[in-house]
Formats: C-alpha cells, structure tokens, sequence
C-alpha cells in the first residue's frame, strides 16, 4: 500500500477517518471519538463515533468484544484491558507491543 495520509473516506452513510494508526487501526466518524473513561486518567472510544477497527491490512470491522478479541489474538495485557470494556487501551497496549515487537 502508499503511504500517503489518508484524511477520510467517503463509505455509503458517513465519512470516516483514520484516527489510530498502528497494526490495528482505528476510523471514526469525526476526532471527537474519544470520551472521558471513569478513571479521570485514561480514556475511552466514543462507541457512536467508532465506525470500525481493521488489523494491518485486513477487512475494516465493527468494533466489537469479539472482533478485537481475534485481533489482539495472544496479547495478555491488551487482552486484560479488553475485559474490562477498556477498548481504548486495549488498542493502544496491542499497537504499542506489536511496535517494539517489529523494531526488535
């Protein structure tokens, strides 16, 4: 694939944007997709905002328990976040693992 930036793609009802890049990557209606979570210190997706996540350069998919359960596979501490409904984290934890993992 290019390089190129992509700032929005038009699908059938909406337009939608990268707004997390890694091996899993994140495409949202706008970039208000992120909301306070109950901790003060952390955040969470905007489930209304979120149009889909995609794994490299896999099919985009609706964010779900399940769908990001399959793409986060083995990774234990993504894998904590996600049980705890903590969708945010979970993404960020798998991108950041797979990151150093790559630079090994």
């Amino acid at each position: 694939g290019s390089q190129a930036e992509i700032y929005g793609v038009p699908t059938d009802s909406c337009w939608m944007f990268k707004v997390m890049a890694g091996s899993i990557s994140v495409y949202a209606k706008s970039f208000g997709y992120l909301m306070p979570a109950e901790n003060p210190n952390e955040q969470e997706f905007d489930m209304w905002e979120i149009v889909g996540i995609q794994l490299n350069d896999g099919p985009i998919v609706k964010l779900t328990d399940d769908n990001l359960k399959q793409m986060i596979g083995q990774d234990k501490n993504a894998l904590e976040a996600l049980e705890k409904k903590k969708y945010y984290k979970a993404v960020k934890k798998y991108n950041r693992h797979t990151e150093k993992a790559e630079k090994k």
